[in-house]
């Protein structure tokens, strides 16, 4: 599928694999870089990521939702300063450092905030035994990891950090602050994958906020007894406020509601292998043909329950989950277990012959409480009519590993016991026993409608429990899209930043140019690529009636005051020659103006119109005139008059 060449595109650039990720929020972070590129079909951005190395390591930053603030969810934090520290601190011996381990710890917030409630609920105790907290804080990305490491964010933290917290634990910095040298020692960064990389150990809390909701089931479920191992016998667990251990509830259990907070139990989950994602994994070790052993096939549980059988047991049996429910049949069964009338259900006190289910449950679940085999004692049911009497052993397996969690129950026939003789010799049944054999058969349908009740609670049960599943997935889900939109909001203050920057600098330019336009004093039009008034200066109007309005509108629709009939024509001629004229014109009033007319080029060397200008040159001219009047031969005067002598006179 497209998804899935992308994720391996991805993993070969990047090295890590999201194939695990839940596909809602991988195919929404992939339309969003679809949407930025303008790609419309996925067939097409495969290509694009193909072509374009850089592009898969922008997805994979795009898949890595870094949303995280200091002190979110303040009732989280508040419950760890109050009832989780205080304890871990007083119970420690003295001079010990409580290991912590912050998984997906982004660009750091949440590890310095554990640092700083943990330095706040030391305060609170009196913290005299010198029991410090060591961080290990670990993220995927690595950018993130290095802006953690620099510990200097800006200035908007003010949001999230009281006034009190700001002076203690932070020094101001241009820009923005810093975490004091305190804090700052008590945190360890370091890029991690939680998945592929190994694991700390001996933690005294673990916190892995809000990853939880953006993974599949599958990873979650491998990576909950991961954690269980990597903390100390009653440590604590830290989840998102939308995150729940689910199927992990005999490893963890909470303390807070809907906070998130857990302490580890004591057992002994089975491990998943590691890494954790199956494509991950190394080839075994290569061993001598002598000592290999053929893999189980597909067919390899029924091949180990048979093993099992035979070596054990021949009469019928079925192989049956904790639950109760049957996953395989060996031998005939039929005289203990007959299809229930109905919906389809192959529990096995729901086909458990009448008379037999209460008994058999009672010994199965006995089973299971002790670990160890039970016997059931002979139960006498009627089959097809006929009285038959038989038990069962009820046995958990350990191994093989496969068969572990599964039950045996072996079906074995007894004799029937013998009716005894009247003491006349004589058979029949005497009232006393008529009315055992009423009771008994009274009991019998107790049995069996308290049996279907049970059943109908169960099925109610398992109804409430997959709608208890999927609205936690929903939860999940709307968390997942809250974090994304929330991603989404800060990339976009960021970027509304950016363009407000941005238009303060056109604005200024924009100033900048008017004045400077006017500071000229110089007539100037600015014509687009139709000949279209795009803009003008204020002296303009002096030779055009332009108003505000006109702005749009073709020059040649503009009254004039210049006899200039070709200004048209000349423009078109720049646009397409690109060259520049110079033409001197007259206007109203005995005005001359010499009429520039050059190409409008943009920052990427684009024509996109002409750019005229008009330069006053009236004085000019009427100095030229002046001079020509000067310099021209007058008329000589009449003979005799106008005659003056040497000096003057």
């Amino acid at each position: 599928s497209m998804l899935e060449k992308v994720l391996v595109l991805v993993r070969n650039q990047t090295g890590h694999d999201f194939s695990l990720y839940k596909k809602g929020t991988l195919y929404r972070r992939i339309q969003r870089r679809m949407a930025i590129h303008q790609i419309d079909t996925a067939e097409a951005y495969v290509r694009h990521v193909q072509k374009n190395a850089f592009e898969a390591e922008l997805l994979y930053k795009e898949l890595l939702i870094g949303v995280t603030c200091f002190f979110r969810d303040p009732e989280v934090w508040h419950h760890l300063r109050q009832e989780v520290f205080p304890g871990l601190i007083l119970s420690a011996p003295p001079g010990t450092a409580l290991r912590a381990w912050v998984a997906a710890c982004s660009t750091g917030e949440e590890a310095f905030t554990l640092a700083m409630v943990f330095a706040e609920a030391a305060a609170d105790v009196g913290n005299d035994h010198g029991v410090t907290l060591q961080i290990f804080a670990t993220d995927l990305e690595v950018d993130s990891v290095a802006k953690a490491r620099k510990s200097v964010y800006p200035k908007n933290i003010t949001a999230d950090v009281s006034p009190q917290r700001l002076e203690r634990f932070f020094s101001a910095v241009p820009g923005g602050y810093r975490v004091n040298r305190d804090i700052r020692a008590m945190v360890v960064f370091a890029q991690q994958s939680i998945a592929s990389d190994p694991p700390f150990a001996r933690l005294d809390m673990l916190t892995c906020r809000n990853l939880l909701i953006y993974l599949e089931p599958e990873l979650q479920h491998r990576l909950l007894p991961l954690f269980h191992r990597s903390v100390n016998p009653g440590g604590i667990l830290v989840l998102g406020t939308a995150e729940t251990v689910g199927q992990s509830s005999d490893l963890f259990t909470p303390l807070g509601a809907k906070i998130g907070i857990y302490r580890r139990l004591d057992a002994s989950p089975q491990l998943a292998n590691f890494p954790l994602y199956p494509e991950m994994l190394m080839p075994p070790l290569t061993q001598p043909a002598s000592l290999r052993q053929a893999a189980p096939g597909p067919g390899s549980l029924q091949v180990l329950a048979d093993q099992v059988l035979a070596r054990k047991y021949a009469p019928a049996a079925v192989l049956v989950s904790a639950q109760g429910d049957i996953v395989y049949f060996s031998g005939k069964t039929g005289k203990y277990l007959e299809p229930p009338a109905g919906k389809a259900n192959l529990n096995l006190f729901a086909m458990a012959r009448t008379g037999l289910s209460q008994p058999l449950s009672e010994v199965f679940y006995r089973a299971l409480r002790q670990k160890a085999p039970a016997v059931l004692d002979p139960v006498t049911v009627e089959v097809d009519g006929k009285p038959l009497a038989f038990g069962a052993t009820v046995e958990p397996l350990n191994s093989p590993d496969s068969l572990q969690g599964l039950v045996m129950v072996v079906f074995t026939d007894v004799p029937l016991p013998h009716a005894q003789p009247r003491g006349d010799g004589t058979e029949g049944e005497t009232g006393h026993e008529r009315q055992v054999a009423d009771l008994l058969r009274e009991l019998a349908r107790s049995r069996e409608e308290h049996q279907a009740t049970r059943s109908e609670m169960q099925t109610a049960q398992e109804g409430l429990m997959s709608a208890n599943e999927e609205l936690q997935s929903a939860n999940e889900e709307l968390t997942t899209s809250r974090e994304e939109m929330q991603s989404i909001n800060e990339e976009l203050q960021t970027v509304n930043a950016v363009l407000q920057a941005r238009v303060y600098a056109l604005a200024s330019a924009s100033d900048d140019m008017e004045n400077l336009l006017n500071a000229t004093d110089i007539a100037t039009v600015f014509l687009d690529s139709r000949l279209n008034v795009r803009r003008f200066t204020t002296r303009s109007r002096g030779l055009f009636k332009l108003i505000a309005g006109d702005v749009g509108r073709p020059i040649t629709d503009i009254v004039s005051e210049m006899d200039y009939p070709d200004l048209a024509s000349d423009a078109r001629e720049v646009l397409r020659t690109l060259m520049f004229q110079e033409k001197e014109v007259t206007a109203s009033g005995n005005r001359w103006f010499m009429v520039r007319t050059m190409p409008y080029r943009t920052q990427d060397n684009r024509i996109d119109g002409v750019v005229i200008t008009f330069n006053d040159i009236s004085v000019a001219k009427q100095l030229e005139a002046s001079l020509r009047e000067a310099g021209a031969p007058k008329a000589k005067p009449p003979a005799g008059r106008g005659k003056k002598d040497g000096l003057g006179k």
